[in-house]
This record gives C-alpha cells, sequence and structure tokens, in this order.
C-alpha cells in the first residue's frame, strides 16, 4: 500500500504588503521569533579521500542511519535502521497471524504459510497441555481464548506502528536533504557522483535557549576530501538581542548533551580512549545506547561545553575511521532563522526600527558597538528576491528571516543553506588546492600530484550549479565575502608557473633519455659489434690455465663453442631491449576503482518528489499517516 503524506510546506508565498503602515517609535527592546540555527563545520581530510570506504563504515558501526549518492534515488541504511526493520516485518507478521487466530474460521494451512515458527511453537503448546489435561484430568477453564489474544494483537499493532513511525522518521530525513539538493543542482553536476550526503545519529541537548531539543546531524563527503558537516538546532520561541547573538557561532552554550555509544566509542579511540570508559553512564534509548556529558563534566577538565563540543566528538570519530588527520584547521559558518517580530514591531518595518541591532547581529558584535551607518547599509543587504524574506549574509554568518511566519521550517531553510554550503565548499576547495600547491615544487612527484589537484580542485569554481534564483547571487556573494576571488587570481598564477616548470622538466626528462638511449646503443656498438665475440672467446681462453678450463667447461655445457657465441647474442640483445623499454617508457600503476556500495540496502524504499516547494513522501507496504518535518 502506497503512503503520501505532505513533509513540510516549504512555500514561498508573496505576501502583500498593508496600505498603512504603523510607525513604532525604537523605545523597545528588540525580540524576535527564533526558527531554527544551523551551524556549517568545514574541514579537510585531504585529497583521494574513499568517499564510499568511509561511508560504508559510518553505517556498518551504526554513526550514521541513511545515506545517499545525489547520482541515484536509492538509500543506504545503517545496522540499527535493519535491525529495526527486521523487527517491524516480525511485529506485522505476528498482527497477522493472530488476526488469523482469532478469525471465524482459522486455517492452520494459512497459518502455516504466515509463520512456520509461531504455529509449530503454539502446536507444541497446545498438545502439551492435552496431554497434560489427560494424565491430570479435565481442567476447567471459563476464560475464553479470544479475550488474551484481542489484548495481545492491540498491543502488536501499537508496537508495529511505533516501529513504523521510527522507520518513516529515517527514511524521511534520510531522503529529503538528497532529494532537495537533486532539485536545487543541475542533473549534469551528479554525473561524476560527486560526494555522499549522511544522515548522522542525533544529539540531544539541553540550553537555555531551547531546552530540551535534538540535533539533525547532517554530513557531506565530498570527492576532494572536503568535508561539511551540518549541525540543525532548534531556536527558541522568543529571542532578544543577547540570546540571538549567543547562538551567532559554535560558542553557543549547553547544559548537556546525550550522544550515542558508537559515536563516543570511536571518538574516544582517536584519543586514546577505551570504550568501556563510556559503558557506566549511558541508558538504553530504542536500543542505543548513549553517554549523557553535562556542564560540570566538562567543567572537571576546564572545558566549556558548547555546539563545538558536539563537532569535535563527531570529528574526532571521523578521523578514526577514516585513519585520516585534518590537513588544515576548520571553520564554522552559522546561519540563523528569525521569524516574525515578538515585539510591538510588525513585519518589516522591524527592520528599519531596529537596524542598529540587526546591523549588530549581522558582524556579530556587541549591543553597545557603535557601526556606521554606511556599514549598516551593507551588512544590512538583502540576497533574496521575494518579498516577505531577507537574507543578509557576513563572511562568517548568515540571517535569515521570514518576517510573517513564526512556525519552524526546515524545508525552507534548506533553500538558503544548500546555496551558502555550495560556496562554503568551493572556498574550502581552493584552500586546499593553495595549501598543496605552494609546496610542490621540489620533487616531479609533487609537482604532477600539484598539477593533477589544481585540475580536479579548479573544477567546481565559478561553475553554473544551481539554478535557482537567489541561489547564484548567494554563492558569488559568500565566496567574494571570504576573498575568494584573490585566491583564485593567485591560483591561476601558480597555474602558469607550473605549466612551465612541467614543460621543463619533462623537456629535461625526455632529453635525458634520448641521452641514456644513444649511450646504450654506443656501448652495444663499442662491446659486440666492434670486436668480433668468437674472437673475444678465444682470447679470453688464452689467458691462463684456468681460464681455458672454463671456456671449456661452458663449451661442453652448451655443446660447442657455436652456440656460446649464438646465447651470447641473445643475452645481449635482451639486455639492450630491456633497457631500451626502462628508460624510454614511464610505467603507470593500476588504481583499483573502490567499490560503490555502502551500508546495506533497505526493502522499503522511500520516494521524496519535490513539487512546488512542497515535499510530497511515498513508502512502500506502508499505511497512510501524515509526517510533518
Amino acid at each position: 500500500m502506497n503512503l503520501r503524506g505532505l513533509v513540510g510546506s516549504g512555500r514561498r508565498k508573496r505576501s502583500e504588503r498593508s496600505p498603512e503602515v504603523v510607525q513604532v517609535e525604537a523605545s523597545h527592546e528588540l525580540l524576535m521569533t527564533g526558527r531554527g540555527s544551523y551551524y556549517t563545520y568545514s574541514f579537510d581530510l585531504g585529497p583521494q579521500l574513499d568517499i564510499f570506504k568511509l561511508a560504508d563504515k559510518l553505517l556498518t558501526k551504526d554513526l550514521a542511519t541513511i545515506a545517499a549518492s545525489p547520482a541515484t534515488d536509492q538509500l543506504r541504511v545503517g545496522r540499527h535502521v535493519i535491525k529495526a526493520e527486521k523487527a517491524q516485518r516480525e511485529a506485522e507478521s505476528l498482527d497477522e497471524f493472530i488476526s488469523e487466530m482469532v478469525s471465524d474460521h482459522p486455517s492452520l494451512r494459512r497459518l502455516f504459510r504466515i509463520s512456520k515458527k509461531l504455529s509449530l511453537s503454539i502446536g507444541y503448546a497446545a498438545a502439551k497441555d492435552k496431554l497434560r489435561s489427560r494424565f491430570q484430568g479435565n481442567v476447567s477453564d471459563d476464560t475464553p481464548l479470544t479475550n488474551p489474544l484481542e489484548e495481545t494483537k492491540k498491543i502488536v499493532k501499537e508496537s508495529s506502528g511505533m516501529l513504523q513511525k521510527t522507520l518513516m522518521d529515517y527514511h524521511i530525513y534520510g531522503a529529503l536533504r538528497t532529494r532537495i539538493e537533486q532539485k536545487e543542482h543541475f542533473p549534469r553536476y551528479f554525473n561524476s557522483e560527486p560526494y555522499i550526503r549522511l544522515e548522522m545519529q542525533q544529539v540531544l541537548i539541553s540550553d537555555s535557549i531551547a531546552g530540551d531539543s535534538p540535533i539533525e546531524v547532517s554530513l557531506m563527503l565530498h570527492r576532494s576530501g572536503i568535508c561539511i558537516l551540518t549541525l540543525s538546532v532548534e531556536a527558541g520561541s522568543e529571542l532578544d538581542f543577547d540570546g540571538i547573538l549567543s547562538m551567532s557561532g559554535g560558542s553557543r552554550k549547553l547544559d548537556l548533551m546525550k550522544i550515542s555509544i558508537p559515536v563516543m566509542s570511536n571518538y574516544g579511540r582517536s584519543r586514546g580512549i577505551k570504550p568501556s570508559k563510556y559503558r557506566g553512564k549511558s541508558k538504553s534509548r530504542s536500543e542505543l545506547k548513549w553517554v549523557t556529558i553535562t556542564k560540570e563534566d566538562a567543567q572537571e577538565y576546564d572545558e566549556t561545553l558548547s555546539i563545538r563540543s558536539v563537532f569535535q566528538v563527531y570529528l574526532g570519530a571521523l578521523t578514526h575511521l577514516s585513519s585520516r588527520d585534518l590537513k588544515s584547521e576548520w571553520h564554522c559558518y552559522t546561519t540563523l532563522s528569525l521569524g516574525a517580530p515578538a515585539c510591538p514591531c510588525r513585519g518589516r518595518e522591524c527592520r528599519d526600527i531596529h537596524k542598529s541591532d540587526f546591523a549588530r547581529l549581522a558582524a556579530r558584535a556587541k549591543k553597545d558597538t557603535d557601526i556606521a551607518s554606511s556599514v549598516e547599509t551593507e551588512l544590512l543587504e538583502n540576497y533574496l528576491k521575494l518579498q516577505d524574506r531577507e537574507l543578509w549574509i557576513s563572511s562568517g554568518s548568515a540571517i535569515a528571516v521570514a518576517w510573517s511566519e513564526k512556525r519552524t521550517d526546515w524545508t525552507e531553510d534548506l533553500h538558503n543553506i544548500i546555496p551558502l554550503e555550495s560556496a562554503i565548499l568551493q572556498v574550502r576547495q581552493l584552500e586546499q588546492v593553495d595549501s598543496i600547491t605552494s609546496a610542490a615544487v621540489v620533487r616531479d612527484k609533487n609537482l604532477f600530484k600539484a598539477q593533477n589537484i589544481l585540475a580536479v580542485g579548479l573544477q567546481e569554481y565559478r561553475r553554473n550549479l544551481l539554478p535557482g534564483p537567489d541561489a547564484p547571487t548567494i554563492v558569488e556573494t559568500l565566496t567574494k565575502k571570504q576573498g575568494t576571488p584573490e585566491l583564485y587570481d593567485r591560483l591561476m598564477d601558480r597555474v602558469k608557473v607550473l605549466e612551465s616548470l612541467v614543460s621543463t622538466r619533462y623537456s629535461r626528462t625526455q632529453s635525458r633519455r634520448s641521452m641514456a638511449i644513444a649511450i646504450s646503443g654506443f656501448l652495444a656498438v663499442l662491446l659486440f659489434l666492434l670486436p668480433r665475440i668468437t674472437d673475444s672467446v678465444r682470447t679470453f681462453s688464452e689467458q691462463g690455465d684456468w681460464p681455458l678450463k672454463a671456456s671449456m667447461k661452458v663449451d661442453e655445457f652448451f655443446g660447442g663453442r657455436g652456440s656460446v657465441v649464438l646465447w651470447i647474442y641473445l643475452i645481449a640483445i635482451i639486455a639492450f631491449f630491456i633497457a631500451f623499454v626502462v628508460v624510454s617508457f614511464r610505467p603507470r600503476r593500476f588504481r583499483p576503482v573502490p567499490a560503490k556500495k555502502f551500508g546495506y540496502k533497505t526493502d522499503r524504499d522511500i520516494d521524496i518528489v519535490l513539487v512546488d516547494s512542497a515535499v510530497e513522501s511515498e513508502c512502500l507496504r506502508s499505511e497512510k499517516v501524515p509526517a510533518d518535518v
């Protein structure tokens, strides 16, 4: 049975302006509705990263739940999801089995077809009771059989429904972002399978802003070795200036966080800590064990528990599983999503009344910071075309505002997050190329490696990959604010230098090979053509007693002097040919293509189709239930 449900609306309606604008004096404090905060961490695990192998480890070791390549529509799942699917299938079979038993005319053949194991177990119990009643006498039982079966059926159906909802949540969250990215990008971008998107295990946190809430952790593994880990966190319903500022960056303080044992264990291994250290603090939750870390625990090590702590745990686990160290420093880019004003202001007039406060927030400055009027205008430049939406972009953070919305809408926010992360990816790729090529003029091997990395790393920069009305502008703006054009020009100058060096060294190598071939030919003529081999052997045998005996033994072994001369000619020709091949040709190393299978295949394929900014979910063999994101 097909399931169809709307997952988030993602609607972007054009709101009509009110003909009357009520002027409100700025005699009150700024107060906004919080919709969400996104912390985008980018880091470099080095080129030639086997993203399929790493994705397989993350899924099979229960660090990730769902993974997908945007080049295909298939989902791959983790071990924990496979266990949940198996439990859900068993619950469905048990429900069907009990329904058949309590029916008016139960069929033994149908019971066996549903579950042989249950049929044999119940048959064995019935036979055992019958034998016992025969030897001990009939025992009257006035309790009808259907009552306990009906109760059991009710419990089984509830359990099956809960498992089904859990699986739907896993599949929807796992497929939602991938499907939106497929729609946001041109299809040609995914021909080479550039990255894998994984939804990691959630983190449960508690803080003074949003209270108890989960963190959705999404990881992108790019073939260049650049990885982007996005932490999606809820925001408070009403935020003042200090509350908004405290969310602008990874230093957002937490009271506690709960992280799953698989993630924490691999983080501990990267720090040389045994996994058994965490078992004493673990609690069971949905068949996974979780570790609770409080701010008091962090203070024992002179640390502050924050959003950055969550990232560092995942980063340690990733470096351990990939067996790689960071090639450069990591960066954090924060995107805040705000809704309608919660103060007396109405809609867009809040921007004009609290212009200075918004400018300070865009610059992540304190409330008493004085900012020039021209700088305020620059900081609050809007990069969206919709009337009721604004996006202010700075080099280290962005603020998205929906002036008339109050509810959280992850789907709509992704339309801003995806182009921002695309820009961050391009910036980090250029920084990776700059880091490698800046020290690549020492040896030929490093020189050719640098040239190859330049060819790969510059592929995505300045390419028109996002066809949306606002996406190209967002990408171009953020890359400019992070100084990418200057870096790109420097790399282009380096490309010219590398081309000159490669050309010079290639010519030098060819000259050396030509000289080696000429010298080897000259030696061949000198050694084998001028003095005849027969005369050389005869001269050698006349040099004394032991040379004569050696020559006779060689002649006896090969069957005569003529055979000896022939073998010497053949060996000389073969040696000359081998030397010619080694000097003239450069052998290429065979590199096996990595397997593109990762994780486990799920029998319950889910399809999420985006139509007119609405997300429609379709799951096979499921009942029709609404699902909200």
